[in-house]
């Protein structure tokens, strides 16, 4: 019989694969370890299709995987005999109790799969099924090792509610990841750099377009909380973070406001503005309040896509491209330069964009262009977590 021990052993390895994904070929291994089998795999299968996802495995060839999800999945035939009537939600089976010895030994999945693996009994958890996905783990042994037993059940029947919990935390754990990385890709596509903050400054999120200020280092910067490079400016920024942050907690009723903070590089100084953000209840206290500070640098070419522009307002590559060096903020004379173009022709170009676009004056073109969303439509060259304190 299996120890207390050993059962809360694996259910503590259990809720820290919970937490951390790397963790559950460690489980996979430490529970092997109990039961003898050496082929330890969580698996999700798809009823209608037959198709299968093995999250997680150890003791398997790798090669072997895709074949099982592909094609041996549709033919186990230890998980097509175990039909939700017999084997439902959270039920135990070995596999004497699926198929007997005689039938098994016959099929395909046993001869072309599991025996060239050396493989033959199972004991196996149904962690969750219904019409459409079945959960399983499936811990599979040697002929030498023989046929699982009671206290093989016994122990996965009292493991089983924990390993289903886990899996649940995991998948909220994962799509709240998920979640993040959506976010901060989307930030990534905004030219305003985005800092979230907490009351004495200390970063906790940042886009692309932040992080690319701070490495300048030019008037703002991070050390490690965001400051300015004037010790008075610096001591605004602060003053104007904190009672943004102290308004999100609910500790005060400002709205934060806006300054200019200038650069050493006696480049236009940053437009920078604070606003609070809403801290969040929990049973474990109020989350400390915090502010999002925007920054915007007045000398930050806006990075346009031509070929966005084209699709928009059906232009041509000529006229895309003028519309661009405009959105720059490039002169109508200087952008013909730069395109190797005359002015005469620039200027039929520009006439154009107003037919098309449907505005009357440059200025008027600029805005609608900027409000179009071309120089969202960018994907960042690389995914990155986003900084985080």
């Amino acid at each position: 019989m299996h120890s207390e021990k050993v059962f809360l052993d694996l259910v503590d390895c259990v809720y820290a694969a919970a937490e951390d994904p790397n963790l559950w070929d460690a489980f996979l291994e430490r529970i092997g370890g109990v039961v003898g089998s050496t082929l330890n795999a969580l698996v999700f299968e798809d009823v209608r299709t037959r198709h299968a996802s093995v999250a997680r495995s150890v003791g398997f060839d790798p090669a072997f995987i895709p074949a099982y999800e592909s094609y041996f999945a549709a033919r186990n035939a230890w998980m097509l005999a175990a039909t939700p009537g017999r084997f439902g939600a959270g039920s135990i089976a070995t596999s004497e109790e699926l198929l007997p010895d005689a039938v098994f030994l016959q099929t395909e999945y046993y001869n072309d799969f599991l025996r060239k693996m050396g493989s033959r009994y199972l004991v196996g958890a149904f962690v969750s099924r219904d019409a459409n996905a079945l959960a399983h783990l499936s811990l599979i042994a040697p002929k030498r090792r023989g046929p699982f037993g009671h206290d093989d059940v016994t122990l996965l029947r009292k493991l089983t509610p924990h390993l289903r919990r886990a899996l649940e935390l995991h998948r909220r754990i994962a799509d709240l990841a998920a979640d993040r990385r959506l976010a901060i890709e989307a930030l990534d596509r905004v030219d305003v750099g985005l800092v979230v903050v907490d009351r004495r400054s200390r970063v906790l999120l940042t886009n692309r377009a932040a992080e690319a200020i701070f490495v300048a280092r030019d008037g703002l910067s991070l050390n490690p909380e965001l400051t300015a490079a004037r010790s008075r400016e610096a001591a605004a920024l602060r003053a104007l973070v904190a009672g943004a942050a102290a308004t999100g907690a609910g500790e005060a009723a400002g709205s934060g406001g806006t300054m200019h903070v200038s650069r050493p590089s006696m480049r236009r100084p940053y437009t920078v503005m604070v606003a609070p953000l809403r801290s969040q209840e929990s049973i474990f206290g109020c989350r400390e309040g915090a502010a999002v500070v925007f920054v915007a640098d007045p000398e930050r070419r806006l990075e346009t896509r031509p070929s966005v522009l084209r699709r928009l307002y059906g232009l041509t590559p000529a006229e895309s491209a003028l519309a661009s060096r405009l959105l720059e903020g490039e002169t109508l004379r200087t952008a013909a330069d730069r395109l190797s173009i005359t002015l005469n022709t620039a200027k039929t170009h520009l006439r154009h964009l107003f037919e098309k676009t449907g505005t009357n004056r440059q200025s008027e073109l600029v805005r609608v262009l900027l409000m179009s969303g071309a120089s969202l439509a960018e994907r960042p060259e690389s995914t990155r977590p986003g900084r985080v304190r």
